[in-house]
Protein backbone atom coordinates (compact mmCIF):
# COMPACT_ATOMS: atom_id res chain seq x y z
CA UNK A 1 0.00 0.00 0.00
CA UNK A 2 1.30 3.41 -1.39
CA UNK A 3 2.03 6.04 1.72
CA UNK A 4 1.01 9.38 2.42
CA UNK A 5 4.44 11.64 0.47
CA UNK A 6 5.20 15.19 0.28
CA UNK A 7 4.18 15.42 -3.24
CA UNK A 8 0.56 13.80 -1.81
CA UNK A 9 0.71 16.33 1.02
CA UNK A 10 1.60 19.43 -1.94
CA UNK A 11 -1.19 18.08 -3.73
CA UNK A 12 -4.05 18.50 -0.83
CA UNK A 13 -2.26 22.24 0.71
CA UNK A 14 -2.26 23.53 -2.95
CA UNK A 15 -5.59 22.71 -3.39
CA UNK A 16 -6.72 23.88 -0.35
CA UNK A 17 -5.03 27.46 -1.19
CA UNK A 18 -6.10 27.48 -4.22
CA UNK A 19 -9.86 27.07 -3.08
CA UNK A 20 -9.65 29.27 0.53
CA UNK A 21 -6.48 30.84 0.36
CA UNK A 22 -3.88 30.88 3.63
CA UNK A 23 -5.28 30.00 6.86
CA UNK A 24 -4.34 33.36 8.24
CA UNK A 25 -7.85 34.50 6.27
CA UNK A 26 -10.10 31.11 7.60
CA UNK A 27 -11.15 33.04 10.54
CA UNK A 28 -10.41 29.42 11.97
CA UNK A 29 -7.68 27.25 12.75
CA UNK A 30 -10.03 24.04 11.67
CA UNK A 31 -12.10 25.16 8.43
CA UNK A 32 -12.55 28.47 6.69
CA UNK A 33 -15.52 30.48 7.60
CA UNK A 34 -17.49 30.91 6.06
CA UNK A 35 -16.76 28.32 3.70
CA UNK A 36 -17.35 25.78 5.95
CA UNK A 37 -19.48 23.49 3.32
CA UNK A 38 -17.21 24.43 0.61
CA UNK A 39 -14.62 23.01 2.81
CA UNK A 40 -16.46 19.47 3.37
CA UNK A 41 -17.25 18.67 0.39
CA UNK A 42 -13.61 19.25 -1.09
CA UNK A 43 -12.49 17.00 1.72
CA UNK A 44 -14.98 14.51 0.25
CA UNK A 45 -13.79 15.02 -3.37
CA UNK A 46 -9.84 14.51 -2.73
CA UNK A 47 -10.07 10.71 -1.91
CA UNK A 48 -11.19 10.15 -5.35
CA UNK A 49 -8.74 12.37 -7.01
CA UNK A 50 -5.39 11.35 -4.57
CA UNK A 51 -6.79 7.53 -6.10
CA UNK A 52 -6.35 8.62 -9.74
CA UNK A 53 -3.80 10.54 -9.53
CA UNK A 54 -0.93 9.17 -7.00
CA UNK A 55 -3.17 5.29 -6.75
CA UNK A 56 -3.05 5.88 -3.63
CA UNK A 57 -6.48 4.76 -1.27
CA UNK A 58 -6.82 7.03 1.58
CA UNK A 59 -10.33 8.55 3.45
CA UNK A 60 -11.42 11.83 4.43
CA UNK A 61 -10.33 11.25 7.95
CA UNK A 62 -6.90 10.61 6.76
CA UNK A 63 -6.87 13.81 4.99
CA UNK A 64 -8.04 15.78 8.21
CA UNK A 65 -5.19 14.27 10.05
CA UNK A 66 -2.74 15.11 7.98
CA UNK A 67 -4.73 18.97 7.33
CA UNK A 68 -4.53 18.54 11.26
CA UNK A 69 -0.74 18.06 11.34
CA UNK A 70 -0.45 21.14 9.26
CA UNK A 71 -2.39 23.36 10.53
CA UNK A 72 -2.90 22.72 14.85
CA UNK A 73 -1.69 26.07 16.60
CA UNK A 74 0.82 24.46 18.45
CA UNK A 75 2.59 21.13 19.70
CA UNK A 76 2.84 20.79 23.36
CA UNK A 77 4.59 17.16 23.04
CA UNK A 78 5.50 14.47 20.56
CA UNK A 79 6.73 11.28 21.96
CA UNK A 80 6.83 9.16 19.09
CA UNK A 81 9.29 9.68 15.93
CA UNK A 82 7.19 8.43 13.42
CA UNK A 83 4.83 11.44 14.80
CA UNK A 84 8.11 13.84 14.92
CA UNK A 85 7.96 12.92 11.20
CA UNK A 86 4.58 13.55 10.40
CA UNK A 87 4.42 16.62 12.07
CA UNK A 88 8.07 18.05 10.44
CA UNK A 89 6.22 16.90 6.87
CA UNK A 90 3.06 18.50 7.10
CA UNK A 91 4.07 21.78 8.52
CA UNK A 92 6.80 22.21 5.92
CA UNK A 93 4.79 21.43 2.84
CA UNK A 94 2.04 23.66 4.01
CA UNK A 95 4.60 26.66 4.86
CA UNK A 96 6.06 26.10 1.56
CA UNK A 97 2.53 26.22 -0.47
CA UNK A 98 2.13 29.21 1.73
CA UNK A 99 -1.48 27.33 3.22
CA UNK A 100 0.41 28.08 6.78
CA UNK A 101 2.76 31.33 7.36
CA UNK A 102 6.38 31.84 9.62
CA UNK A 103 4.34 33.22 12.36
CA UNK A 104 2.54 29.52 12.22
CA UNK A 105 5.91 28.02 13.30
CA UNK A 106 6.57 27.79 16.80
CA UNK A 107 9.68 29.84 18.20
CA UNK A 108 11.21 26.95 20.32
CA UNK A 109 11.52 23.52 19.47
CA UNK A 110 12.94 20.74 22.35
CA UNK A 111 14.08 17.88 21.66
CA UNK A 112 15.45 14.58 23.89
Amino acid sequence: MKKWNNEIRRYVYRRLMSRFGPTKEWGSINNPIPNTSHYRNLLKKLPEELRTLFAIEVTVGAIENQIAWALQPSQRSISSNGHMASYIHNRSVALDVGLIGCHDIPSKAMFQ
